[in-house]
């Protein structure tokens, strides 16, 4: 290895204090301005979301299986039946979340406090 060629390198001191300045503003704004309380909260709606999104596609797989999808099936579900199924499973979601869920919105949690 030619070390002459290192040389050639360039080092931008403003740009690379410029990325430090953002990485140090972006620790201390998630340690100042958002609370522990806040920063959980975000990460349980991550989570409700995420379950519901769960409950969404397993809900529609069943019913394909069943048939209830197609329309000449036995099973047809009305919009009303519809609209109730999707905030069912929003509040079964949310509910999941708040008390413990899968881990994910404490997983979440303890890779924020770390940046």
């Amino acid at each position: 290895m030619d070390i002459s060629s290192l040389n050639n390198l360039s080092y931008d001191r403003a740009e690379f204090q410029r990325q430090e300045n953002i990485a140090e503003a972006m620790r201390t704004g998630l340690n100042s301005a958002d609370s522990d309380a806040e920063i959980m909260e975000a990460c349980k709606s991550f989570e409700a979301y995420f379950i519901q999104t769960l409950y969404r596609q397993m809900r529609q797989t069943t019913d394909n299986f069943l048939g209830s999808s197609h329309n000449n099936s036995l099973f047809k579900k009305s919009s009303a039946e519809k609209l109730f199924t999707d905030m069912f499973d929003e509040q079964a979601a949310i509910i999941a979340a708040n008390n413990g869920g899968m881990g994910l919105a404490a997983f979440m949690y303890r890779q924020m406090k770390h940046m």
